[in-house]
């Protein structure tokens, strides 16, 4: 015992160094673009698929060489005549037809920064939607734990009150290990919702890319007004086309498709126009006299690429692929569908059931306090107290868990719509 007083030391110190920040909901979709790694990843990818467009124009921009050298050329042993050269060529040359390929690689690079800025997208509101959740559970959490409290308090009064019956013989001893065994039963659970709170923190703390020990102030749970209408979700005119999921297969697609068909193009020639200028220095060891020639080249040069096994066996395997995409996004439509219909069922019917477990919560009050009122007088017993006073703290535990999952799914609904 006396070892792990230092470290439970330490860890009280430690904890109270954590750095305590005000969170609101509205403040989320700021957090998440600006901290969050895997949106960083996603901009980073952005811009590395962006510097690839633009390959079209560039096909086009001539390419120039320049040669410069140095020969010697010795004659037999006979003439003992010995030449001496040196020349620089300068050569440009431009594509002219290129057989379709600079522009299926353009089409190609398009689809690739279309599928990073759809992909940027999807993880930014796949993240924000996960954050939402998580600040709503934490919210819910807050609230367990306020009722919890409540309730334990609640119970030592009772206590007290059980124990002063005992003395004056108006009930038995048992009254008080019924009321001491609910204490425990609420410690335990009120130990139980501080952990999961601090385990929905420290998962937020991943997601805002904060200290791992940071602490989130967050609002109570009191977030659904009975005057509170419902958004205007449509669930039946919800197909899922534009879902960012659904932007990005569509993306890889046609990224395949391209290549697919610039794969197919390997029998297309390449037209080349080259122009050349060569300028030759020439010494006569003999005379040591010096010439000079200059001549130019100007020509067309076509190029066939003899390789259509491999390139119409990877042609074949792109398409392959591309139909594989045209399969998966059919399906992962159908799954978002579903997933959105089942949020808005959940949100319509948690709406509803706000405001009965709001009266639920009353009327289990209004039992709890009359028998307890019995209680006092001797018409009613513990158990019948302590039965009473599970009935108030369930009432509102479920109300508290209705708000939450009626703000959850309502999150949920939200990812799915926002583009």
């Amino acid at each position: 015992m006396f070892k792990a007083l230092p470290f439970i030391i330490f860890f009280t110190a430690a904890n109270s160094l954590a750095a305590t920040i005000k969170l609101d909901e509205k403040d989320l979709p700021a957090l998440i673009e600006s901290r969050n790694g895997r949106i960083a990843s996603s901009k980073t990818d952005i811009e590395a698929s962006q510097t690839e467009l633009g390959h079209l124009r560039r096909s086009f921009l001539p390419r120039l060489q320049l040669n410069v050298g140095y020969e010697n050329t010795d004659g037999t042993p006979q003439d003992d005549i010995s030449n001496t050269y040196g020349y620089a060529t300068a050569m440009a040359s431009i594509n002219l037809f290129n057989g379709g390929r600079d522009e299926l690689q353009e089409k190609s690079r398009t689809a690739k920064f279309n599928r990073a800025e759809s992909e940027l997208q999807n993880s930014k509101f796949s993240v924000l939607t996960e954050a939402r959740t998580l600040y709503w559970q934490m919210i819910f959490q807050k609230e367990v734990i306020s009722v919890l409290d409540s309730a334990l308090k609640l119970n030592e009064t009772n206590l007290k009150s059980a124990l002063k019956k005992i003395r004056n013989n108006l009930a038995t001893k048992t009254d008080e290990i019924d009321f001491n065994q609910t204490k425990i039963q609420l410690v335990q659970d009120l130990q139980k919702a501080k952990i999961i709170l601090s385990n929905n923190m420290r998962a937020m703390t991943a997601l805002l890319n904060h200290p791992l020990n940071t602490i989130y102030d967050v609002p109570e749970l009191n977030v659904h007004e009975p005057e509170h209408v419902l958004d205007s979700f449509d669930a039946q005119g919800f197909t899922g086309d534009n879902h960012r999921e659904i932007k990005i297969l569509e993306a890889l697609k046609s990224s395949f498709e391209f290549e697919s068909t610039l794969n197919s193009r390997w029998w297309a020639p390449q037209f080349d126009l080259y122009g050349a200028k060569t300028t030759r220095f020439q010494t006569l060891d003999q005379t040591n006299e010096m010439d000079r020639d200059q001549g130019e080249v100007l020509g067309l040069k076509l190029t066939f690429f003899f390789d259509g096994y491999q390139t119409r066996t990877t042609s074949v395997a792109q398409a392959y692929r591309t139909m594989s995409f045209s399969h998966l996004k059919e399906q992962r439509k159908l799954e978002i569908q579903s997933g959105y219909a089942n949020s808005y069922e959940l949100y319509v019917l948690n709406h509803d059931l706000v405001h009965s477990a709001e009266d639920n919560n009353k009327i289990a009050q209004r039992y709890y306090e009359n028998v307890w009122g019995e209680y006092m007088r001797g018409i009613k017993n513990s158990p019948d107290v302590l039965q009473a006073f599970q009935r108030i703290v369930e009432a509102k535990l479920r109300y508290a868990d209705i708000k939450k999952d009626y703000q959850i799914a309502r999150a949920q609904i939200m990812g799915y719509l926002e583009e």
